[in-house]
């Protein structure tokens, strides 16, 4: 089988999300075809690798309490104790895992991997092909959250998935285990974006494990099997030992690991509270790494014995405009919310410049539309446009908006205020009204709100965005994004068409053209989610702690990218 050589650039797109410090260079838009087949060497944690071996690292786990593998991106724990087919990094570049090689058809429906071999789960079982295998068949349940047999993919994306799914066949036909290290999977129709999109995000499963369960088992993120040394068997760097729901999650050094024995003889995730009495952890010692941002990132700076790094991720927030109310159904009044917003002032003033004005839905390095029209602040603009609109009875002045978020913190309070601000001086009456997480989606149902604050990242290939696009989505999701008067359904249909053309085109420039024009039509025609920034992260490090390069801070953040290097972690004695 031949490799796909035009496919590999696609497969350096890393995700799921500024200005104020230096990037990780992206790699070069012409990056080897190679880089995809064969396994570059790795290092192993010999002795004249880690400066340090031993301790305890001590992150927080407040904000990173989910361990659910079966999620596939997430959270660090799953990435420390699960191993996926490949790993992909910063530098955009799919690394490989479990699988140590891979070849594509020309076609894109055939994907060969070659598994490394002599690698142990933690309970000591032998990790083959059938546990792969295994992961695919055991996630094509008709029960489970994440299948939709009305939309085909992701899971459900294999050659006789469909089938399976209605009970006519007791195998899936797209799954062939070639050997105990080779697998091969076939999709029903070609996707060119499969294998950086969906293949390297899954965590694979140990069969002799989950085959005692179904996914409806274990869908919820609440079940106390999750803390249990019975459902955390991977093959990562990192073992499970014990843990609590909201508490803390303790893992310990896998001796076993296949890049060589971790530094580190272990990890706590330990909740340390909000980020003040997170702060206040890291400056006595008890916390070695923090997330920081705003007046927190400041602050760290003038910390002793903490060095303050930033990471720039793959994640924009955006601001939607609902598109099923009639007051936006007139391009000028969404052109007119665009340039109303002050993005620079946002992510300088509530931020500390931890956030980057953006315009495109887009933020993957090599494949983001510079051309767009970018709607940069201009009040003066957005009051004419707005007359206008009222003029041809398009726009009430007199209407009052409901803007409502689900983020807490003084920042996100801050910056809601801030676009409260923006929109009341070109004459766009706001109501901000904070909405808990766990009450989001049931406000969302409601249907009566004008504005929301969201964001996204880690589709780590853009026919990710299709299920946000596409015409046929779910109604409320399809009320947010495109007009419910029928004005743009031929430009929602135009779109569908790219993506879908996209997804089978195999040659890198084409493919990028393709993109390049959707990003183009949704820009002109401020289609519901208005983008503002890229994030930047500020990390905290205690000066003891080493390996924290760009790989590291990267996977911490939650959806990014997989690759940590965490056998590479250590901690010098202080």
């Amino acid at each position: 089988m031949s490799s796909l050589r035009n496919i590999a650039l696609l497969l350096v797109l890393a995700l799921i999300v500024v200005a104020c410090a230096p990037a990780p260079a992206a790699p070069a838009a012409d990056q080897p075809a190679d880089t995809m087949a064969e396994a570059p060497a790795e290092a192993t944690t010999g002795d004249d690798i880690c400066p340090a071996r031993g301790g305890t690292l001590v992150l927080d786990f407040s904000t990173r309490s989910s361990v659910v593998p079966i999620w596939g991106w997430g959270y660090e724990q799953q990435k420390l104790v699960f191993g996926k087919l490949v790993r992909t990094g910063t530098d955009n570049v799919p690394h490989p895992d479990l699988a140590e090689s891979w070849e594509i058809s020309d076609d894109a429906t055939e994907f060969t991997f070659h598994l490394r071999q002599g690698v142990k789960w933690h309970d000591g079982e032998d990790f083959t092909a059938d546990d792969v295998a295994f992961t695919w068949t055991w996630h094509n349940d008709i029960d489970s959250p994440w299948v939709n047999p009305a939309q085909p993919g992701n899971w459900i994306a294999l050659k006789g998935s469909l089938d399976y799914l209605d009970g006519e066949t007791d195998s899936i036909e797209g799954i062939e285990v070639i050997d105990d290290h080779t697998i091969r999977l076939t999709l029903a129709e070609p996707d060119v974006s499969y294998f950086a999109r969906f293949i390297g995000s899954i965590n694979i499963l140990p069969e002799h494990v989950y085959s005692q369960w179904r996914v409806p088992d274990l869908k919820d993120s609440g079940n106390p099997l999750w803390f249990t040394t019975e459902t955390q068997i991977g093959t990562g760097p990192f073992k499970f030992v014990d843990g609590k729901k909201d508490e803390y999650f303790r893992l310990a050094r896998n001796d076993d690991y296949w890049e060589g024995a971790p530094c580190l003889d272990g990890v706590l995730f330990q909740n340390m509270g909000p980020p003040d009495t997170q702060f206040i952890a890291l400056q006595k010692g008890e916390l070695d790494v923090m997330k920081v941002e705003g007046n927190f990132y400041q602050q760290a700076q003038d910390l002793p014995g903490i060095d303050v790094q930033t990471q720039r991720l793959n994640y924009i927030s955006v601001f939607k405009g609902n598109l099923s109310q009639p007051a936006f159904w007139d391009k000028r009044v969404r052109m007119a919310v665009s340039h109303a917003i002050n993005r620079q002032e946002i992510g300088d003033a509530v931020y500390y410049g931890l956030r980057e004005p953006w315009h495109t839905f887009s933020f993957v390095d090599g494949w983001t539309n510079d051309e767009v029209p970018k709607y940069t602040y201009d009040p003066e603009k957005a009051m004419a446009l707005l007359a206008e609109a009222a003029a041809d009875g398009a726009w009430d002045p007199e209407q009052e908006h409901e803007l409502i978020y689900y983020h807490t913190g003084t920042e996100a309070k801050n910056f809601m205020l801030l676009m409260q601000k923006y929109l009341g001086e070109v004459g766009i009456n706001v109501k901000v009204i904070h909405v808990p997480n766990e009450a989001w989606n049931d406000r969302l149902e409601q249907n009566t709100h004008s504005f929301s604050h969201g964001g996204w990242g880690n589709p780590v290939d853009l026919h990710g965005y299709y299920r946000t696009y596409r015409c046929d989505n779910a109604p409320l999701h399809r009320d947010l994004i495109w007009p419910t008067d029928g004005s743009l359904d031929a430009i929602c249909d135009q779109v569908d068409a790219l993506f879908i053309q996209a997804k089978e085109t195999g040659d890198t420039e084409a493919r990028k053209a393709l993109y390049n024009e959707i990003q183009q039509i949704i820009a002109e025609n401020v289609i519901g989610n208005i983008p503002l920034h890229r994030y930047h992260m500020g990390y905290a490090i205690s000066e003891n702690v080493g390996g924290m390069d760009e790989y590291a801070l990267g996977g911490m953040h939650d959806y990014q990218w997989s690759k940590l290097n965490a056998h590479l972690w250590y901690k010098m004695e202080e």
